[in-house]
């Protein structure tokens, strides 16, 4: 129902006319035209009403505002019950209310304002404007300003359920009051909208928009809230309510004196929801919250929306939370805030929660802590954030948290933040960090700790889920990716990452305080850099475990990859630390307690201890720790820190290969012990671990070890590895132990001693099979080197072998002095081991060499060790030397002292040596001097055995014959020589030029006793020497002894030497001069009760004796000469010669049976004395007596003989000094005169060789033809010796010019004298039968048809063609370009320009490609490329068949073999090499491929068709297959065809067979009919076979087609 309007324009009475109107409820629509000042309260308003100003600008008739004006004195409206009000284009003002609303009050009303102005009104209570009580309130495109209200609402205050509405361009400017100037409380509602603007305003109290009493706040539509002021929330203050803001609002330029620049909450619970482009920029608090302080209970919710440039006094530059707030963040930027406290853009506390998700907090500031976030006693969890360039003056450049906090980092950044500490993330004691999915704290900034992340005491830190701190950095501190407190836990786990940090003092990556718990799994430490602990450092008393992670390329001063102090423990498993570097120690890990499993330490550098460097303990197992490097130890650096609790490093089944140390020691581990702290003990242990090719500059190539230090090494292999010194392994002034079969093998000192390892003063015990093997260095050592009193033991079924020495002690070296000059001796004990095949190249002890030392040898082999100058087996010097108990010396070789050599010093060095040996062998050892040992200078020799010896008894006894011990090999060692030593020095087999077992050489006071010496040789050219070699004053006493069967005189004593020997034993020997003696006119020997049996020489069969001579109670026994002397050769001058009470039987000189020659060879069967001329003045001295002769023989003197060539004749009696004793029949003299000559025998042999001559015009074999002697010595001169060669088959064979041989005219040709060549020609392929016939004992006789000798001449080659005419035809080669096949055919022209001669390369055109053979040897291979080729499994030139293609097409290489063209018509073939390397043909469809006429060795092609071919019956066509269906019904008829007719031809056979078994039974003729049935039976299997023939054909045929 519509009223009536009224329309108002006068404007004397404007204030009646209006109370009238509104008095008139009949009025619905007032005109308003006129300004109104009121004079009084006007009517309330109850029903609907509107009121249109219409006023006109008086200045240019435009339309204005019509004002109503309380005149400070009166509210203008007053809206009652029900009413419903609509003002329009008025201006309401100077209003006041002495209670409420000071321009409008409505209760329980709807009101509208529409561009109205409302300004300059009053309250003294709420509302001074507009004051709403469970009404409704519009505005739109209005503007309230400079209204103010003496409590709430300056400028509109809406209560209990009212809701007020501002939008359309409404302006809210320059309000104020004592709480907040837009106010709704107890459930009402305010919506800012559609351009809306609230700037400008003051507030005494709590927000300009304030929002209390469960009550809400809608902000949007780009509504404004810029430069208003209040105390809390200087935009909005919600206290208990809610506040909703969207639509591209902003909160811009407000300032709250106490908290919450834009928004301030409080109360029991509010809530506040910012979203959809919200912006909250620019404000200020000057306490708390630049932007937002929330100081309620309830929860924040910010979407895709803005904070920044806010700042506060003191905290939280942007919102401030606290009392248990939850505040969720998405897609919101927090950028640019400030703080002056702490908490750039937030501040947290009190059990409050802030979620960052897919957010940006970057560029915040802090004057203090947190310069993004600041947390106590708060939760922090940023989910696909990013916390970018925030800043902290102090502590936490993106965030900080304390108390009982947390801070959640899930697929997050956190980059180039900076702060004293902490510079991405600081969490302060008993705070929890966790980085996950993948979250990144990149590029942040430090000072002090933790560029990354810093941690207080007991914080928890974790990272896991591929998360990475990288490139973070410390200016000024420790921790560069992390750094813990005290007690901190952390833990860096599933793939996460922390690399490329770095702190200028310790921890790159991670630094630890005390007692810290750190855990990393599966993690990766990577290129990180700080002064110490480039990764990772950590303090005393923290436990570290390493799992499955990677520790890489970090740098550092002091421990590259992990630093531990003191009292921290590491235990590191199935790890990598790989390319870490230090400056000074430990380029892996820096540690004191370390334990590892596992793991691989590889390309670590350092200058101590490259891989790792350590104190106190290390325990490891399963290790690969490889390729480091260091200046001393390239692998592990092991060292003593001076506190007294030395150290022990465990390594088990581990390798350390490829390590070096680049400036001296320890190439794979170096353990040291410094002077300052040799009170301590440094224990290694080395088990089951694999040391190999590891190199140092100076010593230690695999292990040095020194100082203090106790090694155990079992069941490792050291291997490969190089120094300067101590090849293997260095060991200075400690202890060490190789044991359970530890190998020390092929390692190299490259210019000083110790191959394999260097002893330096202190101890080395090899035991339990361990092994030194295959060492060399450049001096002395080439297995084992030990000087300044090392002690060395060899024991337990250990070998040191094979190893090489350029100078001395290719196996051990020994050196009491060092190069300083002490004196102290070292000592070496090899006990139940072997050292063999070991060699000193140019100088001493191939074996071992010892100098001023003290060497032992207990049931010890010295083998087949090589010396270039002396002591093959053994070299000592100016030391003692002890051989004992079951030892063994064999096989070994030097210039002197084959098998041993002692000297007692140089001319500047007079020390003198001892060399002692018993129960010991020396075995089959070569020298030039001294086989088996050489003694010289000031050395004694004490050889003690316990051998029982024969001897002869006291000739003059009542029986009158001299008792003998008939002696044995196996009397002397059971089975063999040596077989079983026992408690006798055995020496065996030993060779020399001269002293084959032994060689004295100025050396005094030896004594060998028990000693066997046997099957020595000493040999000289063509001469037998010596076996024992005394010269220079040396002296020897044997006894008890055994020598036998030895080649040389068993001593040659020489230089005024002296040998004594009792109870021994001479049997056996070969010599030159003296088979068993040889005493120069210097020298003397004494034998006493010894037995000189079966020796031989050319002169003195047992004894020659120029020197003084005594001998007594001995027996000679079955010896022989070839000349003079059978026993003893006496050359009398002067000297002193006494034999007495001696046995001479069986001795022979010369052949008795012979006859006479012009010398004097064969004279004296049991002794000869040669006097010269003046053999009255000589022989003065010389007494045989009590001598008995029995069976001995001669050419003359049966049983002694003289020569003198004047004085004596023959049958003279001896002179009156000389009693020869009683001569009997049985001593017999084949001639008496002194002209007396024997012949020995001479023998041929012919040794057959070949020699290829540079013309192919010969085709010949050669023949060596010698006349040799007893000894095998060439005949150079004997007139009486002829050889008759007859050719059997000279019509095929003859004998081309030779050595001192014409050509044979008759088939014979005869030579004599010495060496003479044969060379034999025939035709090729030719058999030359030769016989050899002549008058000198031997195997070749004239009448032994079995010694015909065949000379094969050899076949024409392939590339050769045979020439001339029979019978003398030869080879000739086939000129370049042409070849022969065989040795038959003649050489043709190769086809297509293809030259095979030499190994030149046959070039052979292809269409489009060259392709090539090569000529190997005589026949043909092809090369990897090549046309077709079908080569066969034979390499013969005439399989190999080669072929030119048909077309281009068909032509391959290696990398296209086996390979088709498309397959289609026109393509022919490939043909490839397979992996066999043999030709493999691939056919292609198209059409058949038939081959070339061109074949260069011979052969046809056989016809190859392709894929859909087959062949016809001839196997010489190829037919085309037909289609699926024919070739599918062919195969089936086929099979049945065979199967009917199989079955068809098995029946008629049987019945055949049948009838036969019946007719052969019951009929006579049945043998005819059976013969007539077999015969039908066989013709029908042939017919079957027959026809199974063709029809094989037919379904071999459909099968080709079929599978194509």
């Amino acid at each position: 129902m519509s009223g009536s309007t009224v329309t108002l324009n006068d404007t004397t009475y404007a204030f009646p006319q209006l109370e009238g109107v509104l008095q008139d409820e009949a009025v619905s629509l007032i005109i308003l035209r006129t300004h109104v000042a009121l004079s009084g309260s006007l009517t309330e308003i109850r029903r609907s009403l509107s009121i249109y100003g219409e006023c006109l600008d008086s200045g240019n008739a435009s339309r204005s505002l019509c004002a109503i004006s309380g005149e400070h004195s009166w509210r203008i409206f007053t809206l009652g019950e029900a009413a419903v009000v609509h003002l329009e284009a008025l201006e309401l003002h100077s209003g006041r209310s002495n209670s409420n609303g000071g321009l409008l009050y409505a209760a329980f009303a709807q009101l509208t304002l529409v561009d109205c102005a409302l300004r300059d009104a009053y309250a003294v209570m709420d509302g001074g404007a507009v004051f709403a009580y469970r009404s409704h309130v519009r505005c739109a495109g209005c503007n309230i300003s400079g209204n103010k209200a003496e409590n709430g609402g300056g400028a509109m205050w809406g209560y209990n359920y009212s809701m007020l509405l501002l939008d359309a361009g409404t302006v809210v400017e320059g309000n104020s009051a004592y709480g907040s100037n837009l106010e709704v409380g107890h459930w009402s509602e305010l919506s800012l909208n559609r351009s809306t603007q609230v700037i400008g305003n003051f507030a005494s109290g709590a927000g300009n928009i304030g929002v209390y009493e469960n009550s809400s706040l809608w902000v949007g539509d780009g509504a404004l809230i810029e430069g208003n002021t209040a105390t809390t929330g200087g935009g909005i203050f919600v206290s208990s309510g809610h506040a909703f803001m969207g639509g591209g609002s902003v909160l811009r330029g407000n300032y709250a004196k106490d908290a919450g620049g834009a928004i301030g909450l409080s109360g029991t619970w509010s809530e506040t929801h910012l979203t959809e482009g919200v912006r909250i920029i620019g404000n200020r608090a000057a306490t708390f919250g630049g932007a937002l302080a929330y100081e309620a209970v309830g929860s924040l919710m910010a979407s895709r929306m803005e904070i920044g440039w806010n700042y506060a006094r003191l905290d939280a530059g942007a919102v401030h939370l606290r009392y248990g707030n939850d505040a969720v963040f998405e897609e919101v930027a927090v950028c640019n805030n400030v703080a002056e406290r702490s908490g750039g853009a937030f501040k947290l506390e009190q059990d409050s929660t802030l979620s960052l998700s897919r957010s940006l907090l970057c560029n915040n500031s802090a004057s203090e802590d947190g310069g993004g976030i600041s947390g106590v006693d708060s939760v922090f969890h940023a989910d696909n954030a990013t916390l970018e360039g925030n800043t902290a003056a102090k502590n936490g450049g993106a965030v900080y948290v304390e108390g009982i906090s947390k801070v959640v980092l899930t697929n997050s950044a956190t980059a180039n933040n900076s702060a004293e500490r902490g510079g991405g993330v600081y969490g302060a004691s008993h705070t929890k960090v966790l980085m996950t999915n993948g979250s990144a704290v990149v590029g942040n900034v430090a000072v002090f700790q933790g560029g990354g992340v810093f941690g207080g005491e007991h914080i928890v830190v974790t990272v896991r889920g591929r998360s990475y701190l990288a490139r973070n950095t410390v200016s000024d501190g420790h921790g560069g990716g992390i750094s813990a407190d005290a007690y901190a836990m952390l833990d860096v786990a599933e793939g996460s990452r922390v690399e490329g940090n770095s702190a200028t003092q310790r921890g790159g990556a991670l630094f630890l305080g005390m007692g810290c718990d750190v855990n990393l799994t599966n993690a990766i430490i990577n290129e990180n850099v700080a002064y110490l602990g480039g990764g990772i450092y950590i303090t005393g008393g923290t436990m570290m475990n390493v799992m499955h992670s990677e520790v890489s390329l970090n740098r550092g001063t002091d421990g590259g990859g992990l630093y531990a102090e003191d009292g921290a423990h590491i235990e590191v498993e199935g790890s990598v630390f790989s390319g870490n570097v230090a400056k000074n120690d430990g380029g892996g890990i820096l540690f004191h307690h370390l334990i590892a499993y596992d793991s691989r330490i590889e390309k670590n550098q350092a200058n101590n201890g490259g891989a790792l460097c350590g104190y106190h303990f290390a325990e490891m197992e399963n290790m690969s720790i490889t390729s480091n490097s260091a200046a001393l130890g390239g692998a592990i650096n092991f060292r003593s820190t001076g506190d007294g609790r030395g150290g022990n490093l465990y390594l088990a089944s581990s390798l350390l290969q490829l390590n070096n140390a680049t400036g001296s020691d320890g190439a794979g581990i170096m353990a040291e012990l410094a002077k300052a702290h040799r009170g301590e003990t440094l224990f290694l242990w080395l088990e089951g671990d694999a040391i190999q090719d590891n190199e140092a500059v100076g010593f230690g190539g695999g292990v040095m070890a020194s100082g203090g230090a106790a090694m155990n090494i079992s069941g490792t292999v050291l291997e490969r590895n190089r120094a300067l010194g101590g090849g293997g392994i260095f060991c200075g002034d400690m202890t060490m132990y190789l044991s359970g079969a530890t190998l020390v093998k092929n390692n190299m000192a490259t210019l000083d001693h110790g191959g394999g390892v260097y002893v330096r003063g202190g101890v080395l015990g090899m035991t339990a099979s361990s092994r030194v093997e295959g060492n060399a260095c450049l001096l002395l050592g080439g297995g084992i080197f030990g000087v300044q009193s090392a002690v060395i033991s060899i024991a337990g079924r250990a070998e040191v072998v094979g190893n090489r020495a350029l100078r001395e002690g290719g196996g051990v070296a020994l050196l009491s002095r060092a190069d300083a000059g002490t004196e102290a001796s070292s000592r070496l004990l090899v006990e139940d081991s072997t050292l063999e095949g070991n060699t000193a190249v140019y100088y001493s002890g191939g074996g071992i060499s010892c100098d001023l030392s003290e060497v032992e040898l207990v049931n010890a082999t010295l083998r087949s060790n090589v010396a270039g100058a002396s002591g093959g087996g053994l070299f000592g010097i100016g030391g003692s030397v002890h051989v004992a108990s079951k030892s063994m010396v064999q096989g070994n070789k030097a210039l002197e002292g084959g098998g041993i050599a002692v000297y007692g010093g140089t001319s500047d060095d007079a020390a003198s040596s001892f060399l002692r040996m018993n129960a010991t062998a020396v075995l089959a050892n070569v020298a030039t001097k001294g086989g088996g040992l050489l003694i010289s200078n000031s050395t004694r020799a004490l050889f003690s055995g316990a051998l029982a010896s024969g001897h002869a008894s006291d000739p003059s006894s009542d029986d009158g014959e001299a008792n003998s011990t008939t002696v044995t090999t196996a009397d002397i060692w059971g089975e063999g020589w040596c077989g079983n030593v026992t408690s006798s020095v055995c020496i065996v087999r030993n060779e020399a030029a001269q002293g084959a077992a032994m060689a004295f050489a100025g050396s005094t006071g030896n004594v060998l006793q028990g000693v066997v010496m046997a099957a020595n040789v000493g040999f000289n050219e063509s001469d037998p020497t010596s076996v024992m070699e005394l010269s220079e004053g040396s002296d020897v006493e044997v006894n008890r002894s055994y020598y036998g069967y030895n080649m040389g005189s068993g001593f040659h004593v020489t230089d005024f030497s002296t040998v004594t020997m009792v109870d021994t034993v001479m049997a056996n020997h070969t010599g030159s001069l003296g088979g068993a003696l040889n005493i120069d006119a210097t020298s003397a020997a004494i034998v006493e009760n010894c037995v000189f049996a079966n020796g031989v020489a050319k002169q003195g069969g047992a004894v020659y004796a120029l020197g003084n001579l005594s001998m007594q109670d001995s027996l000679f026994q079955g010896n022989a000469a070839v000349a003079s002397g059978g026993a003893v050769y006496i050359g009398i001058n002067k000297q002193t010669t006494i034999v007495n009470r001696s046995a001479f039987h069986s001795n022979v000189a010369g052949d008795y049976e012979v006859s006479a020659s012009l010398y004097h060879e064969g004279n004296g069967g049991a002794i000869f004395l040669s006097t010269g001329a003046n053999y009255k003045d000589a022989i003065g001295n010389t007494r045989l007596q009590a001598l008995s002769y029995q069976g001995n023989r001669a050419a003359k003197g049966g049983a002694v003989g003289f020569w003198h060539p004047h004085d004596l004749r023959a049958n003279r009696e001896p002179p009156p000094c000389i009693d020869c004793g009683p001569l009997d029949d049985s001593n017999v003299a084949a001639y008496g005169s002194p002209e007396g000559w024997a012949t020995y025998p001479l023998f041929l042999q012919v040794n057959r060789t070949q020699q290829a001559e540079a013309s192919y015009q010969k085709t010949e074999h050669h023949i060596i033809v010698r006349i040799i002697d007893s000894f095998g010595e060439t005949v150079t001169s004997d007139s009486l010796s002829v050889v008759e060669i007859h050719v059997i088959n000279p019509e095929e064979c003859n004998i081309l010019e030779g050595d001192r041989v014409a050509r044979a005219m008759n088939g014979a040709t005869r030579f004599s004298y010495d060496t003479t060549r044969l060379i034999f020609k025939g035709n090729p392929g030719t058999t030359c039968q030769v016989n050899f016939s002549s008058n000198l004992n031997g195997l070749y006789t004239a009448d032994v048809e079995s010694n015909a000798t065949e000379v094969p001449l050899r076949y024409c080659e392939t590339g050769e063609e045979l020439m001339g005419d029979s019978p003398w035809q030869y080879c000739q080669p086939c000129k370049a370009g042409w070849l022969s096949l065989d040795n038959e055919s003649a050489c043709t022209q190769c086809e297509a320009a293809l030259d095979c001669h030499g190994s030149e390369a046959c070039p052979l055109e292809c269409p489009g490609r060259d392709v090539y053979v090569v000529c190997q040897g005589s026949y043909l291979a092809p090369q990897a490329q090549y046309c077709d080729s079908q080569k066969e499994a034979s390499t013969e030139c005439l399989l190999h068949r080669l072929y030119t293609c048909e077309n281009s097409e068909a032509c391959t290489t290696a990398s296209d073999a086996n390979t088709c063209d498309a397959e289609e018509p026109g393509n022919a073939r490939r043909v490839g090499r397979g992996t066999s390397g043999v030709a493999e043909l691939q056919l292609c469809k198209g059409e058949k491929f038939t081959g070339s006429s061109t074949v260069l060795c011979g052969g046809t092609l056989p016809v190859i068709c392709s894929i859909d071919h087959y062949h016809d019956a001839s196997q010489e066509n190829c037919l085309q297959c037909g289609s699926r269906e024919e070739v599918i019904l062919v195969m089936a008829l086929t099979c049945l065809g065979i199967i009917l007719l199989l079955g068809l031809v098995i029946s008629l056979s049987f019945s055949l067979l049948g009838k036969t078994q019946i007719s052969g039974q019951a009929i006579s003729g049945g043998a005819q009919q059976t013969s007539v049935n077999v015969q039908k039976a066989v013709s029908a299997v042939s017919l079957m076979i027959g026809y199974f023939q063709v029809g094989s054909h037919g379904y071999e045929a459909a099968s080709v087609c079929f599978a194509w």
